[in-house]
């Protein structure tokens, strides 16, 4: 019997590049995950450690995963697998050019309630034009107006409503952003990879809001 309690990403480690370790590579880092299966009561709760080898591929995506080291039940180990493998990194580069990459990674993992947040998103390419943002927002500027790209002259920043959003699934860092945001407040800027994203919280879906 399998109890139905999700499994979540605590922590990366031990990072290695396999195939080019001697050569200068930027080390992909993670920017979304999804749960991995629920927890087989045959495997012990506490402490699991899974040595993983990655196969990132250039535009982010997981291309295979190898566990060198079972959990104790390979039938979850197999689902474990497929879940990583929808997992999302940054572009691995060498030398600034994309490149696929095998990379070691020790997962560690705990049993984790989700964490639930209503998220808007302001996404930039660049740190100084999040800056720019969080200064106007700081000045008194609406989430909302900018998110329409009213009054922001980059159409590289892209405003978007997430949602409900299960945190959990976002890298350390950023849950522990979001986890103390409070309703209505906006993040400082934080980089996901290679763009920098600013996190509005809000207290109820946008498009239900009744207008003052």
């Amino acid at each position: 019997m399998k109890r139905m309690i999700s499994i979540l990403l605590v922590l990366f480690a031990g990072c290695s590049t396999i195939p080019q370790a001697d050569l200068a590579t930027d080390q992909p880092e993670l920017i979304s995950s999804v749960p991995l299966p629920s927890y087989p009561a045959s495997v012990p709760t506490q402490g699991l450690r899974m040595n993983t080898l990655m196969h990132i591929m250039k535009d982010g995506t997981v291309g295979n995963v190898r566990i060198l080291g079972s959990s104790g039940d390979a039938e979850w180990d197999s689902m474990a697998a497929q879940s990583m493998k929808q997992w999302r990194y940054s572009t691995p580069r060498q030398s600034g050019t994309p490149v696929d990459l095998w990379m070691r990674q020790l997962v560690i993992v705990q049993i984790q309630q989700p964490i639930m947040r209503i998220l808007g998103a302001l996404v930039s390419s660049s740190k100084r034009e999040a800056d720019s943002l969080y200064a106007l927002l700081e000045g008194g500027t609406k989430f909302e107006t900018l998110a329409k790209h009213e009054g922001v002259e980059s159409s590289a920043v892209n405003g978007k409503y997430l949602g409900s959003v299960d945190i959990s699934s976002y890298p350390r860092p950023v849950r522990e952003e979001l986890r103390k945001l409070r309703e209505d407040e906006v993040s400082r800027p934080v980089r996901i990879g290679e763009k920098y994203i600013i996190y509005k919280r809000f207290k109820q879906d946008p498009s239900t809001a009744v207008p003052q």
